[in-house]
């Protein structure tokens, strides 16, 4: 029985039946519950990865609203950018290139700041301070509107981005902060929070730091416009010891034309008959035509997109010489046009002899019409200077007491003629002077002009003793200013009429019965002792030096604080106190009008003159206005020897009548001349000064619109003299002190290094693209220093044939003996005859810029001259390519890295 039992047990432990599906419900219940598992953790993942996506497209999001507020700053730092160099460049000539710098980083700061600044509505404001509470709640919604794509929360959506500054000033203001150190502008405390559709939020916070940008003021100058010129007369800056003859211009004509020793300068001379297109300038010296030659500065259609413009110093013509530009029918409008020839210059003198000009006229000084009548016309009558002008004449000369650049014209030769009868605008800013600033009282018997005190000094001890005070100091004044006259436009005769009378002259104030001067019944007892004006030098000495004890009215002697007797001079020069020439009016007190002494070398004898002087200009004008009105005969007296006739156009006297200051104003009066029963008549044309000036032309009144003119046209003047720019601010910092020559060549020594020796012709050439044959583009630098070579010798041979230069520079002077196209720049050009057209090239002149001389290009005869070269017209991967490109990279500012974080963290 036990042993069946155990049997059976054993049987039953090596029995394996069923575990089978033991081990597969098991396995299915492992499988489940892996399945289970992975099924869980993949829906894990997803829902990790959904929330991830949200979050990361929250954070772009707010990313976005951060990098559209980048966008908009970048806007403003461009604004700043333009604003504040257009504010550095107005007084760009008066700083250096480091000041400039500096301005240009204040300026830039401000400009930003200010645009920052913004009203409640989002535009502008005033400053900060003037409104500075809730500030910061304005400028985050001026910040808000950069947004373009980012939602703003809360307007129309219960999502989108929210902007507030964290970082707050007083008042509620942002806290702006400008680190000069580091040159950057940090607005603080920029925190945006995100919420999108489902709730996610994002915020980030940061500081936004905007640099202000380093700008490099000796590269950033605009080219000057070279290749439209066709003649340049220019040089290096004088030696020091000639600084006195490059800073002054002559002062009389006969300093013309002397023996042709003239520095830039452009000449015509025996004849010569020439045409000239395109621009010139004609150096610090000027442009002359003498001895019946002719300069005619005409467009050329071919090329020019304007008239022709002429600059120089002045324009001079001596015995029949003549200078024209354009003509009556080129004159369109008063402005620049196609048609219309520009006058850039300080003044014109004519010493019997013509210019006929049609155009734009800017003078900055006078108009001198001088010389005796030597030239007949054409019905063989002598004839004096004419000038025939059209178009817009402005002489912008100040409005100061100054004589040099006060602008006027002046007939000072014999039997001149002023024809203005196509004048469409005229203004005359200045007055006619007579010279007395040139003259001295102290002379020493050897010039007519002005010695300097320590010459005058050297000469006391040849003078009378009682020409000495009590200090052994000299006791005749100097004349300090040039006398101011009522005119802007005079003849030399008008001088008379300034003279004081003779019956002002020479009052004894001694009282030989008591030994005491009359200091109380004023001229009861004075004595006319002299009159006449002008004095001899010697009569000048005797009344104006002798010195007689002064007396209290008491009759006691007066004491200095040293208790010295006070000597008082003895004569009373001039007593303008009577009235004279008709006009019965005390001259002092009316015109505000002083007695001045003028010493002048007369046939070899010393004469002193007395002439009225008066307090302002205004007084001055009156002055001539009532005496001509008591007056009348005197022009016909005086003036007729000076003017042979003066016209002036109907539009002038329309603008007049209409008092419009606009195209009709006079600083002095002037005079008109007709005929009436065969005898000639003389008008008074008064001055402007009393014209309505108030009203309103745009903006601004008649007088601001005449002085913004004024100061474009001096900028237009000073730029083109100096850099060859229109105006003067645009040229690098101090440009204004050097010659064209000095901003725009390289130095001799490069020069000489670029021709590898010192002296001779040297030819830079190239093929023609794509010419079969051997054409060539020829330019020429010619190192002749102190000689002069003639144009005609300037020529390159190849090929059996002749090429004539596009682009000639010389460093000495050139005769122009032969026609040419293209530029021609040299110290002096000598138009000789033979040369009767010159005219531009702008293609030509920028072709020649590559050619070349051994391993040398042309423009590096230029300063920065790679930047003449066109990028698309030279080889690819070229060395002027390369160059080029390089040169422009270091003008490259790309705002965007302007534009920093800092601080910068997420939540």
């Amino acid at each position: 029985m036990f042993n069946r039992m155990k049997s059976k047990w054993k049987l039953n432990r090596t029995n394996d039946q069923g575990s089978a599906i033991v081990v597969v419900i098991l396995a299915i219940a492992f499988v489940g519950m892996l399945v289970a598992m992975m099924a869980y953790m993949s829906y894990m993942n997803y829902i990790m990865k959904a929330t991830d996506r949200g979050a990361k497209d929250n954070f772009y999001s707010a990313e976005t609203a951060l990098d559209e507020i980048n966008v908009g700053l970048q806007s403003e730092i461009s604004y700043a950018m333009t604003n504040a160099y257009t504010d550095v460049m107005k007084l760009a000539a008066k700083n250096t290139d480091d000041k400039r710098r500096e301005l240009y980083r204040q300026a830039f700061s401000d400009q930003l700041i200010e645009k920052l600044e913004v009203k409640a509505d989002g535009s502008i404001s005033e400053a900060v301070n003037a409104d500075p509470s809730g500030y910061a709640t304005r400028f985050e919604n001026h910040l808000k509107n950069y947004w373009q794509e980012t939602p703003i929360k809360g307007l129309t959506h219960t999502y989108g981005a929210e902007l507030i500054l964290t970082d707050k000033g007083h008042d509620d203001t942002c806290r702006f902060i400008y680190n000069t150190d580091k040159q950057t502008i940090t607005l603080k405390g920029i925190r945006i929070t995100y919420t999108d559709e489902k709730g996610f939020v994002s915020i980030i916070e940061t500081d936004i730091v905007m640099n202000v940008p380093d700008l490099d003021f000796a590269a950033s100058a605009e080219l000057p416009d070279l290749l439209d010129y066709t003649l340049i007369a220019s040089t290096h800056t004088e030696p020091a010891a000639d600084d006195n003859r490059t800073k002054d211009l002559p002062t009389t004509l006969k300093d013309y034309f002397k023996d042709y020793q003239l520095y830039e300068s452009v000449i015509s001379d025996k004849g010569a008959k020439t045409k000239i297109s395109g621009k010139v300038y004609g150096g610090r010296k000027g442009i002359y035509a003498a001895n019946n030659s002719e300069i005619d500065f005409e467009t050329n259609d071919a090329y020019a997109t304007k008239g022709s413009e002429v600059t120089a110093a002045s324009l001079n013509t001596k015995n029949n010489g003549t200078i024209k530009a354009g003509s009556e029918k080129t004159i369109t409008n008063t402005t620049e046009s196609k048609q219309s020839p520009v006058i850039n210059v300080e003044n014109i003198n004519l010493d019997a002899g013509t210019v006929d000009l049609y155009g734009v006229i800017n003078v900055r000084d006078d108009l001198n019409l001088d010389g005796r009548a030597g030239a007949k016309d054409k019905n063989g009558n002598l004839q004096g200077s004419t000038a025939i002008l059209g178009g817009s004449y402005f002489g912008y000369g100040d409005l100061s007491t100054k004589s040099q650049n006060s602008s006027s014209i002046l007939l000072n030769g014999a039997q001149c003629t002023l024809d203005m009868s196509n004048i469409e605008k005229f203004l005359l800013r200045g007055h006619a002077y007579i010279g007395a600033k040139h003259y001295n009282p102290r002379i020493n018997g050897t010039s007519d002009y002005l010695e300097t005190p320590e010459d005058v000094e050297n000469y006391i001890d040849e003078v009378a003793d009682y020409s000495l005070d009590d200090n052994n100091r000299y006791v005749i004044p100097n004349n300090e200013e040039d006398i101011v006259l009522g005119q802007s436009l005079a003849t030399k005769s008008d001088q008379l009429l300034y003279m004081v009378p003779a019956e002002c002259m020479v009052y004894d104030t001694y009282d030989p019965d008591t030994d005491v001067p009359d200091h109380v019944a004023k001229g009861s007892k004075k004595k006319q002792v002299l009159a006449k004006n002008p004095l001899t030098y010697a009569e000048y000495l005797k009344y104006a030096a002798e010195r007689v004890t002064a007396f209290n009215a008491d009759g006691s002697v007066q004491k200095d604080s040293s208790g010295h007797d006070v000597k008082r001079y003895r004569y009373e020069m001039v007593n303008l106190d009577r009235s004279f020439n008709n006009m019965e009016i005390d001259i002092a007190t009316a015109y505000g009008a002083s007695a001045v002494p003028v010493v002048r070398k007369v046939s070899g004898n010393w004469l002193v003159y007395y002439y009225m002087t008066f307090d302002t200009p205004s007084h001055a004008n009156q002055y001539f206005a009532d005496f001509f009105a008591a007056n009348p005969e005197a022009l016909n007296r005086y003036a007729n020897e000076y003017i042979k006739d003066i016209k002036y156009s109907a539009k002038m006297k329309q603008a007049l009548a209409d008092k419009d200051a606009t195209k009709f104003a006079i600083a002095g009066n002037m005079i008109d001349v007709s005929v009436v029963d065969g005898k000639r008549v003389y008008s008074l044309i008064k001055d402007t000064s009393d014209v309505e000036l108030s009203q309103v032309v745009g903006d601004h009144s008649a007088a601001i619109e005449i002085e913004q003119q004024a100061q474009s046209v001096l900028g237009r003047y000073l730029g083109i003299t100096h850099y060859l720019l229109y105006d003067i601010n645009k040229a690098p910092a101090n440009a204004e002190k050097y010659t064209v020559r000095d901003n725009l060549i390289e130095d001799d020594d490069t020069l000489y290094n670029i021709a590898g020796a010192k002296k001779g012709t040297y030819y830079f050439t190239k093929k023609v693209p794509g010419s079969s044959g051997d054409d060539y583009i020829v330019a020429a630098l010619v190192l002749n220093d102190d000689d002069t070579v003639n144009l005609s010798d300037i020529k390159y041979s190849a090929g059996g044939k002749i090429y004539y230069p596009s682009f000639v520079f010389a460093t000495g002077d050139l005769v122009l003996d032969r026609d040419n196209k293209g530029l021609i720049w040299c110290k002096n050009a000598d138009v000789a005859v033979g040369c009767s057209k010159l005219e531009e090239d702008p293609t030509g002149v920028l072709a020649v810029l590559t050619t070349k001389y051994n391993d040398h290009s042309f423009y590096e005869v230029l300063v920065n001259g790679i930047s003449y070269v066109d990028i698309t017209g030279v080889t690819a991967g070229s060395e002027e390519a390369a160059a080029l490109e390089a040169a422009r990279e270091k003008d490259y500012i790309v705002i965007s890295d302007l534009i920093q974080y800092d601080n910068w963290k997420k939540e």
